[in-house]
């Protein structure tokens, strides 16, 4: 039946899917803005939140959006490529203030803390609850594999980087060497 409805009756598939999908798009902060909130009930939850560029935020923003799910939270980030940023002020108080092994708690990203424990409790228990990827197609082969080596090797992370990209149009650059023109 959904091959026919989808031969003979597109727009209103389309008009289905649309009308049972609902997909919010929304910062940390703005998951819980007067406006979202117009939009919907004040304790409404989703089955799955989403959450982009998790290891830069900051572990309260970070808590915003997690607060809404019901069901799964995805944090999609890399803590090793692009860690949070603390304000310089609060960091300088920090330094005044605080124990060494509270700064370097600190200076963790929440994402980090969360990846590190998921990872404990699969030591524990045998479930994974993560997933890193292990191929990259977005950069030459050549500086894939120094990334790879350099950041992530050293922490049984290092991903591929398939030869052939290297003849891809995306990486001419027009100075010559042994990439050019392949």
């Amino acid at each position: 039946q959904l091959v026919q409805d989808l031969k003979n009756d597109p727009a209103g598939l389309r008009d289905a899917v649309e009308r049972y999908t609902v997909v919010l798009a929304a910062t940390c902060q703005q998951a819980v803005s007067d406006r979202m909130v117009d939009v919907l009930s004040d304790d409404v939850e989703f089955e799955n939140v989403i959450v982009d560029e998790a290891a830069r935020a900051n572990p309260l923003d970070l808590l915003i959006p997690m607060s809404r799910a019901a069901r799964r939270i995805i944090l999609v980030g890399d803590h090793r490529q692009l860690p949070h940023l603390l304000e310089p002020e609060v960091e300088r108080e920090l330094e005044l203030s605080v124990r060494e092994e509270t700064r370097e708690q600190i200076r963790k990203s929440l994402f980090e803390r969360l990846f590190l424990h998921v990872k404990t409790l699969e030591s524990q228990d045998g479930i994974k609850r993560w997933v890193t990827l292990d191929t990259q197609y977005r950069m030459h082969p050549v500086l894939g594999s120094f990334v790879s080596d350099a950041f992530y090797k050293a922490h049984n992370e290092a991903f591929l980087s398939p030869p052939g990209a290297e003849s891809s149009p995306q990486f001419a650059h027009g100075l010559g060497g042994p990439y050019e023109g392949k």
